[in-house]
């Protein structure tokens, strides 16, 4: 669920959420990103660590803070998974984690409940060289581009002032699905903020915590997200509200950006 989409958020203390996944495993099957750089290991725990862009005069985040529910984020993101049992290594070793080269670059606007995404994978050596020139590989002509791209790239270009990596987002995901994706629900844990590193797209290992920095910032509550291209089903508001889910319209790139700006 990429595209056109109904998306509403909640925030829920992680010793309900165990509840709330009760009410959704019977209706909605977990959903695994099986795409590259994703692991195989049974029972892992799934991880995605997020980076905004922003210009040097924080354009996007003054106008998301403005108006929260009509906006637009620039971000990357990329997918690792753990194995419960060797997490207290890859805490510390990057290397032990599978790593792939290629990281999701998405445009989202948000329109009140609405939003609408556009995304595609690139290398991740190749990112600041196609935000400042629509170049899939660094340092050569410009290959044809298809529609996703060219979507992201028109409104970077209309964008008053260079992009950058501005923070990242770091948190374990559990997401649960419908066979026909019209239902998807997304549970963010350990949500935690960090600035962006300066040699990000040189790295040749996993976006861990561990290689991150110092954390800026964390919030403590669950991130549920629920995205829709139907009415919310009874049963799931139902199960929100039994897990004392709070409706907000929280925003992880706010509230990064707010968290590396308060710590620099």
């Amino acid at each position: 669920m990429t595209s056109d989409r109904l998306e509403t958020k909640y925030l829920i203390s992680p010793e309900r959420i165990g509840r709330l996944a009760r009410a959704l495993v019977p209706r909605l099957a977990p959903h695994i990103y099986r795409g590259p750089g994703a692991g195989l290991v049974h029972d892992a725990h799934h991880f995605a660590t997020t980076v905004y862009f922003d210009t040097p005069s924080q354009v996007l985040w003054h106008a998301a803070c403005a108006d929260i529910d009509h906006n637009v984020k620039v971000r990357a993101r990329e997918y690792y998974d753990l194995d419960p049992n060797l997490a207290h290594v890859a805490s510390t070793t990057a290397t032990a984690v599978p790593f792939d080269s290629k990281i999701w670059l998405e445009l989202k606007r948000r329109i009140t409940s609405q939003t609408l995404k556009h995304r595609f994978q690139i290398d991740k050596a190749d990112v600041p060289t196609f935000l400042r020139g629509g170049r899939i590989r660094a340092g050569e002509a410009s290959e044809v581009l298809d529609t996703e791209q060219e979507h992201i790239l028109n409104y970077c270009r209309a964008v008053s002032e260079p992009l950058s990596a501005s923070c990242l987002v770091n948190y374990r995901r559990l997401s649960f699905q419908d066979p026909d994706a019209k239902l998807r629900v997304t549970i963010d844990l350990d949500v935690t903020f960090y600035a962006a590193p300066a040699d990000l797209w040189a790295r040749t290992c996993a976006l861990l915590p561990s290689t991150l920095g110092v954390p800026r910032g964390r919030e403590s509550r669950a991130v549920v997200e629920v995205k829709r291209r139907t009415a919310l089903p009874v049963w799931l508001e139902t199960a929100i509200a039994d897990a004392r889910g709070e409706p907000t319209s929280f925003s992880k790139f706010i509230h990064a950006g707010e968290a590396v700006a308060n710590a620099g």
